[in-house]
């Protein structure tokens, strides 16, 4: 008798394979039984702790309708269902009272920070304007065309005249914090390198774009 070739799937390549489908195969099996013996499982005991709660009372016990000691007993489980309801209700309000309280003041005490150094800095600002104006009133705009900008910034009218004393040595200091010993030569490189930006701004006058009005 002739013997039957061996199948494609049965090759040992493919043995990860059906080891993954088996394990999934027993698993979905599986899962509905203990999804049942779960459901099972907390119907009972949910069943048991009522039982075991309920009081055992004797039909001697309970009121019946007709009488004036089950309309008593009937008004006093209505007085306590809603003094229990009203104090839940009263509970949950204080709750969410206490919450929005903490949250409200936290957000009014961030508010106040931030209104209080908004109006430092306008006072400030103020200030510095009031001592460079002088008697003379500078013009200022409000909305500053993007091409009026330039690559320097908007310019700012004032009739102090420039110091350019004290901006170079703020500026050899703050590169010696950063550099060191090769501060004065780094300086020195950024300086030919703004020499030969500004030749070349000046000399192709490039736009500044977007050409909008921005708010400065």
């Amino acid at each position: 008798m002739q013997a039957l070739p061996e199948q494609w799937w049965s090759s040992a390549d493919y043995s990860s394979f059906w080891n993954y489908y088996r394990a999934a195969e027993e698993w979905r099996t599986l899962h509905p039984q203990l999804v049942a013996q779960s459901f099972s499982l907390v119907l009972t005991q949910r069943q048991k702790a009522q039982c075991d709660t309920q009081p055992t009372v004797s039909r001697r016990d309970i009121p019946t309708p007709n009488s004036s000691r089950y309309e008593r007993h009937n008004h006093q489980n209505e007085v306590k269902e809603e003094t229990v309801e009203h104090e839940a209700m009263e509970y949950e309000e204080n709750v969410e009272n206490e919450e929005m309280d903490e949250e409200y003041l936290e957000f009014r005490k961030k508010t106040l920070e931030h209104r209080q150094k908004r109006d430092a800095k306008r006072n400030m600002e103020k200030q510095e304007h009031k001592d460079e104006s002088h008697w003379i009133k500078l013009r200022e705009d409000d909305y500053v065309d993007a091409g009026k900008i330039g690559v320097e910034g908007p310019k700012k009218y004032t009739l102090k005249a420039p110091d350019e004393r004290t901006k170079n040595q703020n500026r050899r200091e703050q590169a010696k914090k950063l550099y060191g010993e090769m501060a004065e030569k780094i300086l020195a490189m950024e300086t030919s390198l703004e020499m030969r930006f500004t030749d070349e701004h000046r000399r192709k006058q490039p736009a500044m774009w977007p050409n909008i009005p921005l708010r400065f």
